[in-house]
């Protein structure tokens, strides 16, 4: 007796609950969501050159990358309309080419391609000058590309912000760098440090550039990475003197992930949109469906905006605000417990990766650079650290490398310099 009166209790309590939790009905966009998804959408053009040659750097040598591009983008729109429309499974959108493999230009790889933070990196460049020959002669077509496309003044996006937007073929970006660093190498064991050191400045402001016009976040990475990279080799040739070009701090627009946070925002609003797009599998066809049914995209988007907007505010913080900001505790990407939003709250119930190590990141390049402008200058260890004024550099006895302690992990060494040569201080 006592089971049939708690079953009807659960009946009832169901019957109760069960209207809320599928109820259709979704709050308004606040104001500022709405504004920044209007950001995120009106951030696509009809036309950019940089953007098509981006995409199709990967084009075959005899292949204009701006032809290219225009086609491989244009398939990408079909491909992504039919996907939209249900004619195309996730899968199989997610597998499709654009371009044939076999077409490609290649990506040089090997030894010779190491990171210049790695030790014996740069010696094993130096004391190869044959090799940095044969590879800028192989692979010619590629240099003359990267060239081309620093020139680009801003690249427009083209894409809508989702979360199965292409990706450039990024390698081929830093392979290209890699070859400069190879010729500017090479003009400096000829004793032409001047020249070696004009083109790795151009190719730092280039770089400072691009950083600063960064439109989404990976390509905020990827310049970044370049950007410490020039910053390695400059290290390694440079000689300190008070002639030499000192190298500024990051601007706030080189630090801003602002447009990178309105993009991933218009990211999860296009997921949240066509959710039930991105589930195929037979396993997952009753909890999609459930997650569908309830959840509110716009409960979930205001709830999710003061994240994105906590990460970007990050990102123009000086370093020691960011460094008190960890000590403090980080912003999280949550969405609240609401039985009119349950399938929102369970799409952040998962270890979803932080957006503001982004902001680390960037902070500690900033560092490297304080640490170069001042060993050169000959300040030996007496360089303040941006995260603590009070705190000097150390040198790491394991890698060599002389480095600024920090608030976050940093396994690339990005705030810390070395030379494969004895770093004297």
């Amino acid at each position: 007796m006592k089971i049939k009166y708690l079953l009807y209790g659960l009946a009832g309590i169901l019957a109760v609950l069960l209207p809320i939790i599928l109820l259709p009905v979704d709050d308004e966009l606040d104001a500022e969501a709405a504004a920044w998804l209007q950001r995120a959408n009106d951030s696509q053009d009809t036309e950019s050159n940089g953007y098509y040659f981006l995409t199709g750097i990967i084009a075959a040598p005899e292949e204009d990358p701006l032809t290219a591009g225009r086609a491989i983008h244009e398939a990408y729109l079909q491909a992504e309309r039919k996907f939209l429309n249900g004619e195309l499974k996730f899968g199989e959108f997610m597998k499709h080419e654009y371009y044939p493999p076999g077409r490609q230009l290649p990506e040089p790889e090997g030894d010779y391609y190491c990171r210049l933070r790695e030790a014996g990196c740069f010696k094993r460049l130096a004391n190869n000058p044959a090799v940095l020959r044969d590879e800028l002669k192989t692979h010619a077509v590629l240099l003359e590309r990267y060239l081309r496309y620093r020139r680009f003044e801003f690249i427009k996006k083209l894409a809508q912000p989702a979360m199965h937007e292409p990706f450039f073929s990024y390698g081929h970006i830093l392979r290209g760098q890699k070859l400069l660093q190879f010729r500017i190498i090479l003009d400096n064991l000829s004793a032409n440090r001047e020249g070696a050191l004009r083109l790795l400045h151009e190719d730092i402001r280039h770089t400072r550039r691009h950083l600063a016009a960064s439109f989404t976040l990976i390509d905020k990475m990827i310049n970044l990475n370049r950007l410490a990279e020039d910053l390695d080799l400059l290290f390694e040739i440079e000689q300190p003197g008070a002639s030499r070009e000192s190298v500024p701090p990051l601007t706030a627009q080189e630090r801003s992930l602002e447009a990178a946070m309105v993009n991933e925002f218009g990211s999860i609003s296009n997921y949240l949109k066509h959710l039930d797009h991105y589930s195929e599998s037979e396993d997952s066809t009753l909890y999609s469906a459930l997650t569908v049914a309830t959840l509110k995209p716009n409960m979930s988007l205001n709830a999710l905006l003061p994240y994105y907007r906590a990460v970007s505010a990050l990102s123009l913080a000086d370093a020691t605000e960011f460094s008190r900001a960890v000590e403090t505790g980080l912003p999280k990407m949550e969405i609240g417990f609401n039985l009119r939003n349950i399938g929102g709250w369970a799409f952040t119930d998962y270890d979803s990766p932080s957006l503001t190590e982004y902001s680390g990141r960037l902070h500690d390049v900033d560092c490297k650079i304080t640490l170069i402008n001042g060993v050169l200058a000959g300040k030996g260890t007496d360089i303040a650290n941006p995260y603590d004024p009070e705190q000097r550099p150390h040198l790491d006895k394991a890698t060599q490398a002389l480095c600024f302690d920090g608030p976050l992990p940093d396994d690339l060494q990005r705030r810390c310099v070395r030379k494969d040569a004895d770093l004297r201080l």
